[in-house]
Order: structure tokens, then C-alpha cells, then sequence
């Protein structure tokens, strides 16, 4: 994994180098699973394709996530309880999920006309586990890239995410 410290540090020297003003914004979407809506999940994963995510295995994630319970005992008196949201510390696999929901949603994006011409080519953003940085040359294409994404998030059934871009 590429240290994104470091990116962020070569590309501000480069800026100053050519004197070209560039425009970074760092969304971390670490809490983000935890509000994520199943649908966009199962959908995402589906569009992963057979290959990548089989249709059975999406299934069993659903049935475990959707359809988990917990029991307490309270007074000598067991008491089931649904597990309706979130997932459980420490579980290994919902950055997995999230980021296959997370991928879907900058995949789509139409990036044309936004981002940093390095190399020859255009980088409009960098991802780093919870993190995707956004990265443009102007004011404008910098609140433009914000915009897209968030309504890219409301689009996806990412709702209670696309709140926290603004």
C-alpha cells in the first residue's frame, strides 16, 4: 500500500515546482460502514460479477448480516434480540464489503475533465483503505468533484454517507 502522506507530499512539491495551485480533498469514510444500506452492499457485490463474488456467497452475507440475533440475559430472563444494523468490532470482513460498495460508486464516476494531468494522464483521486482522495486544479473542479461524488453516494443508496461530504 502506497503511504498516502507520501503522495500528498510529492504532489504539493510538484505543484510548487511547476506553480500550479492543486486542490486536495481528504474524504475518510471509516465510520461509514456502519450506516452504509445493506441494498447497496448486495447490489454491489452482485455487479462484481461471478468471477469475484459468487451469487451463493452473496446470499450467505446477507442472510448473516440481515438475519443475525443476539441473546441476553437479564435477571434470569433470556431476551432474543435482532441485530438489525452495523456490524460486529472487529469484524474482518465489512471493510471488504464496503470497499466492494465503495469501488462501485467511483467507478461510475465521470471523472472527464477532472483531476491532475501527471505523467500524461489524469488522476482525479487516490483510494487508501477508508480513505479516497480527490484531487484538482481549481477551486471550481475541486467543489465540482465533491458535488459528483456526493450525488454518486445519493445514487447508490449511500444516503446517510453523501450528508457527511458537506
Amino acid at each position: 500500500m502506497i503511504n498516502y502522506i507520501h503522495v500528498q507530499k510529492q504532489i504539493a512539491e510538484k505543484s510548487a515546482e511547476h506553480n500550479s495551485p492543486v486542490y486536495i480533498a481528504l474524504v475518510n469514510f471509516r465510520k461509514a460502514f456502519d450506516v452504509t444500506e445493506w441494498n447497496a452492499v448486495w447490489r454491489a457485490l452482485a455487479r462484481r460479477g461471478v468471477d469475484r463474488v459468487h451469487p451463493e456467497l452473496i446470499d450467505m452475507l446477507r442472510r448473516i448480516y440481515e438475519s443475525s440475533t443476539t441473546s441476553l440475559l437479564i435477571n434470569s430472563c433470556a431476551v432474543l434480540l435482532n441485530i438489525r444494523r452495523s456490524v460486529k468490532q472487529g469484524d474482518t470482513l465489512s471493510p471488504e464489503l464496503f470497499d466492494a460498495t465503495l469501488q462501485i460508486v467511483l467507478d461510475s464516476a465521470e471523472w472527464e475533465g477532472c483531476g491532475l494531468k501527471i505523467g500524461g494522464r489524469m488522476l482525479s483521486h487516490l483510494e487508501y483503505a477508508y480513505d479516497v482522495m480527490l484531487l484538482a486544479p481549481t477551486h471550481l473542479v475541486h467543489q465540482k468533484m465533491l458535488h459528483l461524488l456526493r450525488m454518486l453516494l445519493l445514487k447508490r443508496d449511500l444516503k446517510s454517507i453523501s450528508r457527511k461530504l458537506y
